[in-house]
């Protein structure tokens, strides 16, 4: 276990200015991730720690003892530090075993020391009964457990790891997450890990570094930096979907600072005003995060913004709904995909609602529809014993509906077609 500091670290290459005067301190057994865009410097910070690349200018420190500065450093094997690559850089001619031994053997243990401990750490990564396979037996997900497990094997106070996991899918990743962390619960080494994947920041990590441009622009807590961003680009950069960023003014108005652009007048609440250092009268943001917009089709509140939905994307657990207000576009997040209320849809439209569920029904439709007063709106209605349709075909029908009822109708903007079955997704 270490502690790790870095004091003013920068990094020049000519006159641009890869890591610009960061100040990093871990704590002993600590995870944390430097999280940011392509180009952010964050693997730059990584190489100078290991001690690949040596600082233009600051200094690195581990429990007291300078690493590196300008003056001079100590080179990376003297470093009680091990590294995971992106590329795994295991040795495709040793088997499982062999790979995790090598650190020992170089060390010149003895072997049933090495035995041991590879034994353990075999187990730890859950690959002591591939022991004898050879890296191009393994998946992707494997060789990056043969990596971790020889990186750890030395027992290195600080583990560093720079993109491990870009190269797998989906599925791996998620798994080679929850195997990192466990790893780095079981054993307490202090671990450095960089990448640009806010998932894996968010997940793993017990402080996150935001960087950019050669800078970091916030060190905190993961939920901290989520709830409370500490600059626009924090705000914007960390959420998906992203923040919604409004323009507006800061009023004070009798007694109270309201938040006021087009169309919308919103009083702060005491914890937010807490937390404003602009005084009323200048140009804000406004952050509001997807989960915190509810939607009402209808008996929303009387200050509710309205708008017209434009985007709706079905994710399986949760829909992203994007709506065009006056304030902007709006994002919101609705768990799971609901059911259509359809006759909820049609009162909030303020339209009649009718029903058709095939084509040769929509003369008759469209007299009733001619025939009621006011907008209408025609749900194409599938039945739910037939086969389900693939969505190709299920559109083609819906333009059949929406081509038979135009032609019958003089009045085109009386009317109006939704294909509504069972999801929100199949709203067309």
């Amino acid at each position: 276990m270490s502690r790790l500091k870095l004091s003013g670290v920068s990094k020049r290459y000519g006159d641009f200015f890869a890591v610009d005067s960061i100040n990093l301190e871990l704590q002993s057994g600590e995870f944390v991730s430097l999280l940011g865009p392509s180009g952010c410097g964050k693997t730059t910070t990584l190489r100078m720690i290991a001690g690949f690349a040596d600082p233009t200018a600051g200094i690195i420190e581990m429990d007291g003892q300078v690493l590196s500065s300008p003056a001079g450093s100590v080179p990376p094997d003297r470093r009680q530090m091990s590294m995971i690559f992106q590329s795994y850089a295991i040795w495709p001619n040793m088997t499982v075993q062999q790979n995790v031994a090598f650190g020992l053997e170089l060390r010149r243990m003895r072997n049933a020391e090495v035995k041991r401990r590879v034994g353990e750490m075999l187990e730890v990564v859950h690959m002591n009964h591939l022991a004898d396979r050879y890296p191009a037996e393994l998946s992707g997900g494997q060789q990056q457990r043969v990596a971790l497990a020889r990186a750890i094997v030395v027992r290195p106070d600080t583990l560093l790891l720079d993109e491990p996991l870009s190269n797998l899918d989906a599925n791996l990743r998620e798994q080679m997450r929850f195997e990192i962390r466990r790893v780095h619960d079981e054993t307490g080494i202090t671990m450095v890990y960089v990448t640009h994947d806010q998932v894996e920041a968010m997940s793993m990590s017990q402080r996150i570094a935001v960087m950019r441009d050669g800078r970091i622009q916030q060190y905190d807590r993961p939920e901290a930096i989520y709830r409370y961003p500490g600059s626009r680009f924090v705000a914007s950069f960390i959420g998906s979907p992203g923040i919604n960023l409004y323009e507006g003014d800061l009023i004070s108005r009798e007694g109270a600072l309201h938040f006021v652009a087009p169309g919308v007048d919103l009083p702060l609440t005491g914890a937010l005003v807490e937390r404003l250092s602009e005084p009323a009268g200048a140009k804000v943001t406004l952050g509001v995060r997807p989960e915190d917009v509810l939607l009402h089709l209808e008996g929303g509140p009387p200050d509710a913004l309205v708008g017209r939905v434009t985007v709706v994307e079905s994710l399986g657990p949760e829909t992203i709904v994007t709506l065009e207000t006056t304030l902007g576009d709006v994002t919101t997040r609705v768990r799971g995909m609901q059911p259509i209320d359809f006759a909820m849809v049609a009162r909030a439209c303020g339209a009649t609602g009718l029903s058709v569920e095939r084509p040769e029904d929509c003369g008759r439709v469209i007299e009733q529809a001619l025939a009621t007063p006011g907008p209408v709106l025609v749900e194409a209605v599938v039945d739910p014993h037939e086969p389900p349709m693939p969505p190709k075909v299920r559109a083609e029908q819906a333009l059949h509906f929406a081509e038979s009822l135009a032609r019958g109708t003089p009045n085109r903007g009386k009317i109006a077609l939704t294909v509504a079955s069972d999801t929100v997704r199949e709203l067309v």
